[in-house]
């Protein structure tokens, strides 16, 4: 197979379709090129209604559904699909798509293009834009004490004296290497895998791709910033997360936890959760003196609570 493309669905019937004649579309000028959807245990008629989708559409030959027992998250879902492809038709590319992440005219025809010219790169993403084709985000820092901070106190000084730790990176013209990329629109070789592995499990959702990307740049594996291969995309349309009044998930706390428990020694990982519970306080603090209602609610409690449980965990070595 040239390119399969995997989305992990979980009740986002509605979003998929808004945007599979556009996968499929891109996947017949390729050619040999397969669309995965892997349902995770959907509760509602989800799986059901993508695969009548397919039928009504005639696209059957093109877009496949994949039904798990379970909801193993993002990371699992996807494993699931790029276990599967290895075993049986190998690709040459593996692409991941959020549900909510809808093509950009030419965006698969520029990740094959940029790959086939450079053979060095394994992993690439594109930017995201939102439905008004505004750039959102699309290369990024891995994340550090100051690039936290500088994230979630939200002040334009610090933004400008931190700025060389900003964790989110501009859009460029051109294509540059960055440490890692979103999972919403993130495209691979596929022999990349039997290298850095699959995804972590134990990430149910957020960060999985950053770990992933982690672990690949610590293997050498070079990722790539590809601004010609952009998705519009929505955003939090499982979880929410980022709609005004809705509280952060569990699952993010969760995953920042893990990663950072993953990925630093205790003493730089003790800094940077003081260091995001001190910058919470100030984003708090500023929206209070504005006159304005602090935008994720809960964050600062739900944060402190998450840090006291993960050190009174290590303290009682629970």
């Amino acid at each position: 197979m040239k390119l399969l493309i995997i989305t992990v669905n979980y009740k986002s019937a509605d979003q998929i379709l808004l945007g599979i004649n556009e996968v499929v579309q891109q996947l017949r000028h390729i050619g040999d090129s397969e669309y995965w959807i892997i349902d995770n245990a959907s509760p509602d008629r989800s799986a059901d209604s993508i695969s009548e989708a397919i039928i009504r559409e005639n696209i059957n030959d093109i877009v496949k559904v994949v039904r798990s027992p379970i909801n193993g998250g993002f990371g699992a879902g996807n494993n699931i699909g790029i276990q599967k492809a290895l075993k049986c038709k190998p690709p040459e590319y593996i692409h991941l798509l959020n549900p909510d992440a809808y093509l950009e005219p030419g965006c698969l025809i520029a990740f094959v293009s940029f790959m086939e010219i450079h053979s060095d790169v394994a992993i690439c993403g594109g930017p995201l834009l939102d439905l008004k084709g505004d750039f959102q985000c699309g290369a990024f820092r891995f994340p550090s004490t100051y690039g936290e901070f500088e994230s979630l106190a939200k002040i334009a000084a610090v933004s400008y004296i931190l700025k060389a730790y900003r964790i989110s990176i501009d859009l460029a013209n051109d294509p540059h290497q960055t440490d890692w990329v979103s999972g919403a629109n993130i495209f691979f070789r596929g022999s990349i895998f039997s290298t850095i592995g699959d995804f972590d499990e134990d990430f149910f959702l957020y960060y999985e791709e950053v770990d992933l990307c982690y672990r690949a740049r610590q293997l050498g594996v070079k990722v790539y910033m590809v601004p010609s291969a952009a998705v519009r995309h929505v955003g939090g349309t499982t979880t929410g997360k980022g709609s005004k009044g809705v509280r952060y998930p569990k699952t993010w706390f969760e995953s920042r936890f893990r990663y950072f428990r993953k990925t630093m020694t205790p003493a730089q990982e003790f800094r940077l959760h003081a260091a995001s519970i001190l910058a919470i306080f100030i984003q708090i603090l500023k929206s209070v003196l504005q006159g304005r209602k602090p935008e994720p609610p809960h964050f600062l409690s739900d944060y402190i609570g998450h840090f006291f449980i993960r050190y009174t965990r290590k303290l009682w070595k629970i």
